[in-house]
């Protein structure tokens, strides 16, 4: 079991992070640790953090956990920046056919500002298939 809670990163790293976890046969939860390991804590996975949480096999959502999405940023210049968007986008639509989440949360992300937070609802996140699992407790 992979645990994440994380502000975001690199969309590109956490793709990498989620193909492991997939290969591996892990399964992911946005939550974190505590004390007594059938409580979980409440933890958020915004950004690019959502696609490494993808990789999970099972994608559990504990209680009171939220995924947030925005619009991807470079955060290096590049001579073509449309270029690059164009690239970074169909490597990002190859990622979630992988793994099993519906493309529409592209869409979802392109529509807020980089420097903004979307955050998915229990029944969105089922429907894009980015959670598809119960949470352990139930």
């Amino acid at each position: 079991d992979v645990y994440f809670n994380s502000p975001g990163g690199s969309l590109l790293a956490a793709m990498s992070v989620g193909r492991l976890l997939r290969e591996r046969g892990f399964d992911t939860y946005v939550g974190r640790r505590s004390a007594e390991l059938r409580q979980p804590g409440a933890a958020v996975c915004y950004s690019a953090c959502p696609f490494g949480f993808a990789g999970g096999v099972r994608r559990f959502l504990e209680t009171e956990s939220v995924l947030g999405v925005h619009a991807a940023a470079n955060s290096v210049p590049v001579p073509d920046e449309f270029a690059f968007q164009q690239l970074v986008e169909a490597q990002a639509t190859q990622y979630l056919d992988e793994m099993g989440v519906s493309t529409a949360l592209l869409s979802l992300m392109r529509g807020v500002p980089h420097d903004g937070i979307r955050l998915l609802t229990l029944d969105e996140a089922v429907g894009l298939r980015l959670v598809n699992a119960a949470t352990a407790r139930e």
